[in-house]
């Protein structure tokens, strides 16, 4: 694999997502990777390794039976539960961005994620599914009401979603159900 030639064919990373991207390899991954403007000359020959600061961008995936896209192109499949890489909590939210990169032999792709926001307990009272464990299902806001910080997970991170329009369950705002049932242990 040409790490260089892969990385290269895509467009420079924007600056916060450079640093997403290294924090999270560097509380995931060994060994680490150094910021680029961490590169001295004289750590040139020294074995660090700096993360590359091109990637290629992918507007759409394809994850077990699912096709997963990025929330400009379809707001529907860009919904997604998945498991915190920080914490192994479920949460839920929008894919913003997608990147694939070649890093120590293998391809990664990193899914940039704006998580999404919990509804009020009045609404979620709504609902009926706290009353209803077993459904293995949650609900949030689809349009986030105030933005979280946005984070970096993998596909392995990624549970099913069903998308519910306005006054469902009598909830004004469009809202999300996340089932983590759904793909029942298939590939």
């Amino acid at each position: 694999m040409q790490e260089t030639a892969h990385n290269g064919s895509g467009p420079i990373l924007e600056a916060s997502t450079y640093d997403m991207i290294l924090s999270y390899w560097n509380q995931t991954y060994s060994p680490t990777y150094i910021h680029k403007s961490q590169l001295t000359y004289d750590l040139m020959n020294a074995g660090v390794r700096v993360l590359p600061t091109h990637a290629v961008e992918l507007t759409h995936f394809k994850h077990k039976t699912r096709l997963f896209s990025i929330f400009r192109k379809n707001t529907g499949s860009s919904s997604i539960s998945f498991r915190h890489p920080a914490t192994g909590r479920k949460d839920f939210g929008y894919i913003q961005e997608v990147w694939k990169q070649a890093l120590q032999g293998e391809y990664r792709i990193f899914v940039i994620i704006q998580p999404h926001t919990t509804l009020s307990p009045s609404d979620e009272a709504k609902t009926h599914l706290p009353t209803h464990p077993r459904f293995r299902s949650f609900a949030r806001y689809s349009n986030p009401c105030f933005l979280r910080p946005k984070l970096v997970v993998e596909l392995r991170h990624i549970i099913s979603f069903y998308l519910r329009p306005e006054g469902t369950f009598g909830i004004n705002p469009a809202i999300t159900l996340f089932v983590d049932c759904l793909e029942k242990g298939r590939d």
